[in-house]
C-alpha cells in the first residue's frame, strides 16, 4: 500500500524522527506532507536541505523533494495515516510532558475521516496512547473510536515507539525490527 502514489501520510513533527521517518516513507511513493511549527523548518525542507546532522539524510531527503513525494507545510492536511513524532520533553518534576502530543492529536482532529490510522511514534510514558484515543473521542463524537466501540470503530490508532541512534537513524529506521501497539487487535494489524 505504501508504494501507491495515491496513499497519503502527514508526518507531525519534522526532527531527528520525523524527518527521516516521512523521507523513507515519501521514497516508497507515497504522498507524505511534513508538518512542523517552525517555518524555518519547513523552508528548509521544502528546498530539499536537512535542518539536522544525520548520515545521508541530506541525499534522501533532496531526493523525494524533487521527485514530489515529501513536501513540508505548517499547516495539517487530510491523509490517510498520520505519525506523531513531537518531542516529549520532561517538566521541572523531571516527568514526561505529553502536550505536544496531544497538540498534534487536536491538530489532527480537523481533518481525522473514517479509515483513517494514527500512530503515536512520539517516546511517550504508559497511557500516552488512550490519552490521544479520549481527546480524539471528545474532539470528533462523530467518529468511532477504538477500544470504545468493539472492533466496529471508525479509526485506528497504534503505538510504535522510535528506536534507534543519531547516526544510524535511516538504517536503525529501515532494519530494526518495530514494536507497534495498537488499542486494539485490528489497530495494530492496520498500523
Amino acid at each position: 500500500m505504501l508504494s501507491d502514489s495515491n496513499f497519503s501520510v502527514v508526518v507531525l513533527g519534522l526532527g531527528y524522527i520525523g524527518l527521516p521517518t516521512a523521507a523513507i516513507i515519501a521514497r516508497t511513493g507515497a504522498q507524505v506532507l511534513g508538518v512542523d511549527v517552525t517555518e524555518s523548518v519547513v523552508e528548509t525542507v521544502n528546498s530539499g536541505r536537512v535542518h539536522i546532522e544525520e548520515v545521508d539524510l541530506d541525499g534522501l531527503v533532496s531526493g523525494v523533494v524533487s521527485r514530489g513525494t515529501l513536501r513540508a507545510s505548517t499547516a495539517i492536511e487530510p491523509a490517510d495515516v498520520f505519525v506523531i513524532a513531537v518531542p516529549t520533553p520532561f517538566d521541572a518534576d523531571h516527568a514526561p510532558n505529553i502536550r505536544y502530543v496531544l497538540d498534534a492529536a487536536t491538530t489532527i482532529a480537523n481533518v481525522l475521516k473514517a479509515g483513517d490510522t494514527i500512530i503515536l511514534e512520539s517516546t511517550s510514558p504508559v497511557g500516552t496512547t488512550e490519552k490521544v484515543r479520549d481527546l480524539l473521542a471528545s474532539l470528533r463524537p462523530d467518529l468511532r473510536v477504538p477500544g470504545k466501540t468493539g472492533d466496529q470503530a471508525d479509526i485506528a490508532i497504534a503505538y510504535c515507539p522510535e528506536r534507534v541512534l543519531p547516526g544510524r537513524i535511516l538504517v536503525e529506521l529501515i532494519d530494526n525490527d518495530r514494536v507497534i501497539g495498537g488499542i486494539t487487535p485490528r489497530c495494530a494489524r492496520k498500523a
